[in-house]
């Protein structure tokens, strides 16, 4: 899947201070020791945010190979006061985890779709720390599972989760059979987040099993792939994640720029971070936090603010 082309990194570039792109070469700062200090921290996050380029759309990318690069961490938690604009779809994924399934199936799959920075991740997060489906579900797992799809460390990873204990078991089949005790006549609720795998005998073998959970057991798959989504019988119950609006992003951005800062006192900035909220185009977790820190967090910590930026 094509990004945007780095014809949208210029536009975007246009909207940045002069301050913190005019003066950025070794040479000038040289020749101000006063600027000196500021230039190499600017520089420090730009290297930063150069390594992070590929989830910017700063670069055109033909194509992604499954291990082309490392996916960050997640984790269930989530701080909802930074959150806009998903209460609808958290309302939706709800009711498809407390819906009763037909007869004869104990576990069914609910899948998030969509590209990435779309915030499927923050979107399971609200869900499965809502109270409603916490009462529901007897146990819940969350399992980053990302690039590569290593299917004795996600088992190992949601024995260790429901039970709260360390596991060293060595074998997998081992492994397997602990966690189909732990389901047994149980409803759980497993979040597999960020997964590409689209391979039927992976998936085959690793949920193995979750056929011992009661039913009404949910499992919520996150992905870019609708062939994931199929694959793993979420076709069922699939959800397509949509773009924010602009002022739900601009909630976001101003949050993670500004924090408690008083926006009125620096309306310039609030000009600039408008325009580049309507060039993201609903992307909120990878382009509008860090296009975020990299304009308006860099400018707080390096003072630029003072000196009119």
């Amino acid at each position: 899947m094509a990004e945007p082309d780095r014809g949208n990194a210029s536009k975007v570039r246009k909207f940045i201070p002069t301050c913190c792109t005019s003066t950025f070469t070794p040479i000038k700062a040289m020749r101000n020791v006063k600027m000196a200090p500021k230039m190499m921290e600017i520089t420090r996050r730009l290297e930063e945010i150069s390594a992070q380029r590929a989830e910017l759309g700063l670069e055109k990318v033909v194509g992604i190979t499954k291990y082309a690069r490392e996916r960050p961490i997640t984790t269930s938690l989530v701080y909802e006061p930074w959150v806009f604009g998903r209460d609808g779809d958290k309302k939706i994924i709800i009711d498809m985890l407390l819906r009763d399934e037909p007869i004869g199936t104990n576990v069914s799959v609910v899948s998030i779709v969509a590209m990435g920075g779309m915030g499927k991740t923050t979107l399971a997060r609200l869900v499965y720390d809502d109270a409603e489906a916490t009462k529901h579900f007897n146990l819940k797992a969350w399992v980053c599972v990302s690039d590569q799809f290593d299917a004795m460390r996600i088992t190992k990873t949601i024995l260790e989760s429901i039970t709260s204990h360390a596991n060293d078991l060595q074998y997998f089949s081992k492994i397997q059979d602990r966690l189909r005790d732990e389901f047994k006549g149980k409803r759980f609720l497993l979040v597999l987040d960020d997964l590409w795998n689209e391979n039927y005998n992976d998936w085959n073998c690793l949920r193995s099993p979750f056929w011992s959970g009661s039913p009404g057991s949910k499992i919520i798959v996150t992905t870019r792939s609708k062939n994931v989504a199929t694959m793993m019988g979420g076709d069922k119950n699939f959800y397509e994640l949509k773009n924010l609006c602009d002022d739900d992003c601009w909630y976001v951005f101003e949050k993670h720029a500004f924090e408690n800062r008083n926006i009125n006192e620096h309306p310039n900035l609030a000009l600039i971070g408008r325009e580049i909220v309507k060039k993201c185009g609903g992307f909120v977790d990878l382009r509008l936090n860090t296009y975020a820190e990299y304009i308006f967090l860099g400018c707080w910590n390096t003072n630029f603010i003072d000196e009119g930026c």
